[in-house]
């Protein structure tokens, strides 16, 4: 463990907790997005379902970049490699799956692509806060 000067700050905890939780009602809303934007019929409720997935995504955008500005240097270097690795992730698998797809593989929804990023970019947080706390 760390010594008190460097671990989490109850601000950083917070920020992270917020991120973590738009970043959880952003991946619902895209996928429920893909699954269910075919079955609504009334125009109002598609609308509101197209546009939801922005507006969550919106707000994901502005916690992490408060995240990052008000996080000392530890924690903007465990999300920034987090980062890095969940984007990596996701743009090799969204350019080499639909290569496997054609292959016999299950068709994937191009929300899902960014499912399997932002999975991989909690599991990188994960495992770089235990490295380094």
């Amino acid at each position: 463990m760390l010594s008190s000067s460097t671990a989490r700050t109850p601000r950083d905890r917070r920020n992270l907790l917020w991120v973590s939780i738009t970043q959880v009602v952003w991946l619902a809303c895209l996928i429920a997005n893909g699954s269910t934007f075919t079955h609504l019929y009334t125009a109002p409720v598609r609308v509101l379902v197209a546009w939801l997935p922005m507006v969550v995504g919106a707000v994901v955008i502005w916690s992490y970049v408060r995240l990052i500005r008000q996080a000392d240097d530890l924690q903007k270097m465990i999300q920034l490699s987090a980062l890095a690795i969940g984007f990596g992730v996701s743009a090799v698998f969204t350019l080499a799956y639909p290569s496997l797809e054609r292959l016999g593989l299950p068709h994937f929804e191009p929300n899902h692509y960014t499912a399997i990023g932002v999975l991989t970019y909690f599991i990188a947080t994960a495992c770089y806060s235990i490295r380094y706390e």
